[in-house]
């Protein structure tokens, strides 16, 4: 009975903590509009199925975290190795790339110190471990390319249609759109309804083989390895068609941690206008 009287509280200490950071995640974002509004847009359009915007702010050109909000834990925790800035110097001088670490969250295992875990993966999940490459900031899973997950790039809770391949280790440095394992990516037609955009995205969940290449929902963690992914941010009204992309990153990792945190090192292929999305059958 005190046992399940435990549990009850754990749980309920756990959602309140996750409904502060989301709080205060909403507030830090009204005063960074206040301070600098010409970096900051909130989205506002809504809609009921997979691709809904919810809302968020997109704070360009940085990878760097700005909400207030975060702890220096986690903070500290996002810093990019100093010796990754020096190997890959070279490389980042080149316009349209970066790198970028995101944060994995731990399975929580101690008892004694797992509440304080709990909260921990609550601020990690909301703040540090999923990335938009093309608003090039942390945000919510839903709002992301992907998450890291049980050492796994994973794009299934996102709103955005997101398709990931494995391109084993091939060079970074010379990867472009006609590359192998890429161009099917730029050939894939996003569609402008939501029935036939939905199908499509429950067709790359289950995932799709092609010459040698799996595009699908998620992708395996391996160190040095080489991914490719497309991210169409459908809009859902002429007025948000400026502010939603459909891009192709490639990306490399450059350091997996014991924890599952891995660091990226990405180049922009391309970058569009994403289509707007009809809800018509």
């Amino acid at each position: 009975m005190m046992a399940n009287y435990l549990r009850l509280i754990i749980i309920l200490m756990l959602f309140l903590a996750v409904s502060q950071l989301k709080a205060q995640r909403k507030e830090d974002i009204g005063k960074e509009r206040e301070v600098s509004p010409q970096q900051t847009e909130i989205g506002i359009e809504r809609s009921s199925n997979i691709f809904a915007r919810r809302g968020n702010s997109s704070v360009g050109g940085s990878s760097n975290f700005l909400y207030t909000s975060t702890s220096k834990k986690v903070k500290k925790r996002l810093e990019i190795n100093k010796e990754d800035y020096l190997n890959y110097k070279s490389f980042l001088e080149i316009p349209n790339t970066g790198i970028v670490k995101i944060l994995a969250q731990s399975e929580c295992a101690d008892r004694k110190t797992r509440a304080q875990c709990w909260r921990t993966n609550a601020e990690i999940d909301a703040f540090a471990g999923s990335y938009s490459f093309a608003k090039r900031q942390y945000t919510f899973a839903s709002r992301a390319d992907f998450s890291v997950v049980d050492n796994n790039l994973e794009a299934t809770r996102t709103e955005i249609q997101t398709i990931i391949v494995d391109l084993g280790n091939a060079p970074l440095e010379t990867l472009t759109l006609e590359s192998k394992g890429v161009g099917y990516l730029k050939k894939i037609n996003p569609f402008s309804q939501v029935a036939q955009a939905q199908k499509q995205y429950n067709d790359f969940l289950k995932g799709i083989f092609f010459e040698h290449f799996n595009y699908s929902k998620s992708a395996l963690v391996k160190l040095n390895n080489a991914y490719a992914v497309r991210s169409i941010d459908y809009a859902h009204s002429s007025a948000a068609e400026k502010e939603n992309f459909d891009t192709i990153i490639v990306f490399k990792v450059v350091r997996l941690e014991k924890d599952g945190s891995i660091t990226l090192l990405w180049k922009e292929l391309s970058r569009n206008n994403s289509p707007i999305l009809l809800n018509k059958k």
